[in-house]
This record gives structure tokens, C-alpha cells and sequence, in this order.
């Protein structure tokens, strides 16, 4: 690890990593005291805060750079394994505050000096200026206690594949006998066997409504939820469906 102002290296230990958010926590012994920032409340964020990026671009070190919010809460999707099959929507702060290499892993701050996020990436184009994200600071400060302990985030499935219901046309909703009053919703097109889904005897046609109490519009709310599951053992989620002309309770086991 190396801290410029002091021109000193010190050796590090890496104590756990999560590639799929982009963090790491490291342990390291060191004489002066490190005054840390604190975390605020990335789901309070408004569009057209003030934000700063703190990092070391092209290995300038320290360098800070001004702007604002852009979106609060933008859903990019993800291919985490490379089968050219969508497996995530992740969170991110979009901002227009200028972020170069050395700036992944170096905080987004807001003007009292609170982490609102972690830079992570930006779009690259001839044509895009100014697109930056970084992942929220809620997030960061759920997944960092595990890493603290050397435990490697796990989040779980829930093993179906699905259909926004909001996003079909009229002849795609006959397609699939989809009722005219039901207008939000994931319809379930197919379940993995042995799944939380599966074992939760959700089956095909399905219609989710509600899961864990939250009601169920877009694909992106059904993996906020279950990124809240992170390494969790043996936990009871309530899921609603619609079936047959009924709302249905069915419990999954995560």
C-alpha cells in the first residue's frame, strides 16, 4: 500500500474481495492515524448533488474532481459468467464527475465529507462525455462487514426466468392469457428444478406480485431484493403470485 504524501509503502493483507462490486478490504499496520470517512445514505441521494471524486488518476496522487448526481439509481445489466445471458441488474450512482484510471476504488463524497459511493467505471465513447459510476455507499457498507471477516458475498437465485409484465405489447400479453387488470408483475416463464423457486412450488405462468413484502414491478427490484439475501442460511421469504384468478403465498427458503 502506498501513501504519497509520505513517498512510503507498507505491506498490506488482503482479507477478502467481491469482483461482482468491484470491492476488497485490506489490513494494514501503520504508525499515524487515519481519520476514516463515514457512510451516508446513498438511497437519500437527489438528482443535481454536489459530489467529489477522490483517487489517483493516471497515478497522479490525491487528486479531487468536482460535479454532480446525474441519477441517483441507474440499473446497468451484467453478464457475470460470460454465457451471454443477462444474470444481474446492477445499482449504480451515475454522476458527471471526471473519473480516469486510478480512480476505481477511491470514494464519491458528497460536501460534507460522507462516502456516498465507490468509483468503479464510466462509458467510453466519441459520442459520451461525462458518464461515471460508482456503487452505493448502502451497498458498500452491507458487503464490507463480511469481507471484514474473510467471507466471500454469496447471493442467492431464486431460479426462475421471467417476463415484465409492464413491458409487453397487447399481443404478447395474449400470447400468454395474461388478464386485463393485471398490469405490473414478473410472469414466470420457466423454473429451475430444485431452485428456492421450484421447491417453493412456483410454476410456470406464474405471475409475481410481491417478494418479501415489496411490491414487484421491474426485474431490477426483484434482484435488489435478493442481493439483500447476501449470505444468508435457511431464511423464509414470502413471495405472492398470481395464479388462476387468485393471489397466492408461497414461502421460499434462501
Amino acid at each position: 500500500m502506498y501513501f504519497g504524501e509520505e513517498d512510503e509503502e507498507i505491506k498490506a493483507t488482503l482479507m477478502e474481495q467481491d469482483p461482482q462490486v468491484d470491492l476488497a478490504v485490506i489490513r494494514f499496520e501503520y504508525a499515524k492515524y487515519i481519520q476514516p470517512l463515514e457512510f451516508a445514505d446513498s438511497d437519500q441521494l437527489k438528482k443535481g448533488s454536489f459530489a467529489i471524486a477522490l483517487g489517483n488518476p493516471s497515478g497522479y496522487y490525491g487528486s479531487a474532481t468536482f460535479g454532480i448526481i446525474s441519477y441517483p439509481k441507474r440499473y446497468i445489466e451484467e453478464d457475470i459468467d460470460n454465457d451471454r445471458i443477462i444474470d444481474w441488474e446492477a445499482e449504480y450512482i451515475q454522476h458527471d464527475v471526471a473519473i480516469n484510471p486510478g480512480n476505481s476504488g477511491g470514494p464519491l463524497i458528497n460536501l460534507q465529507g460522507q462516502i456516498i459511493g465507490i468509483n468503479t467505471m464510466k462509458f467510453v465513447d466519441e459520442e459520451i462525455d461525462n458518464m461515471g459510476f460508482s456503487i452505493p455507499s448502502n451497498l458498500v457498507a452491507q458487503i464490507v462487514p463480511l469481507l471484514e471477516q474473510g467471507i466471500k458475498p454469496q447471493r442467492p437465485k431464486l431460479g426462475v426466468q421471467i417476463l415484465e409484465i409492464r413491458s409487453m405489447n397487447e399481443e404478447k400479453r395474449l400470447s400468454y392469457n395474461i388478464p386485463s387488470d393485471i398490469n405490473y408483475g414478473l410472469l414466470v416463464d420457466s423454473v429451475e428444478p430444485n431452485s428456492p423457486a421450484g421447491k417453493a412450488n412456483i410454476k410456470k405462468g406464474d405471475i409475481i406480485l410481491y417478494f418479501n413484502g415489496v411490491q414487484i414491478r421491474y426485474t431490477h427490484q426483484l434482484r435488489n431484493e435478493l442481493n439483500k439475501l447476501v449470505n444468508t442460511s435457511g431464511k423464509q421469504i414470502e413471495i405472492v403470485v398470481y395464479r388462476d384468478g387468485e393471489e397466492i403465498t408461497l414461502k421460499a427458503v434462501f
